[in-house]
């Protein structure tokens, strides 16, 4: 287990935001301008953690914050041009980053590993009951994992 942990470590230490950081910014330029609130559903976070990510992202100038038009009360978030290119550039990243982990194992061992991931992936979901929304859509993330978050 410790290499794994080792392994996600470096991963997470090759791009200059966090992995929250950078979903926000993968959301915001796939699917454009929201609110925060929509935002806070879509990536199934409490209002104050989402806050203070957004905060950080806005303070490195990657995002802006405006009052929505038909509702004050309503923040929208934007993408700054600097947040569009910084999201081109970590999701050029994340495909090279995927392609170059493999690249030191030659076609046995991948076959290998991706069969071992797919035993352990089938008998980890045996028993759950749920069909994950984030099987079908990987950025919404898990209802189990939210609903025992906030409890």
């Amino acid at each position: 287990m410790g290499r794994m942990r080792r392994c996600g470590h470096i991963l997470r230490h090759r791009y200059p935001l966090n992995m929250s950081q950078n979903r926000i910014l993968l959301i915001l330029k796939n699917e454009g301008p929201m609110k925060q609130r929509e935002l806070m559903e879509r990536m199934n976070i409490q209002a104050g953690s989402l806050s203070e990510i957004i905060a950080k992202v806005e303070a490195a100038g990657y995002l802006e914050r405006t009052r929505s038009e038909g509702d004050k009360r309503n923040l929208e978030l934007t993408l700054t041009d600097a947040g569009r290119e910084r999201a081109e550039i970590f999701e050029q990243e994340r495909e090279q980053v995927a392609h170059d982990m493999f690249t030191v194992l030659d076609d046995t061992k991948k076959e290998e590993l991706f069969d071992i991931l797919g035993v352990l992936l089938e008998k980890w979901s045996e028993g759950l009951e749920c069909c994950c929304a984030h099987e079908k859509n990987p950025e919404k993330g898990c209802e189990k994992e939210s609903s025992a978050n906030n409890a």
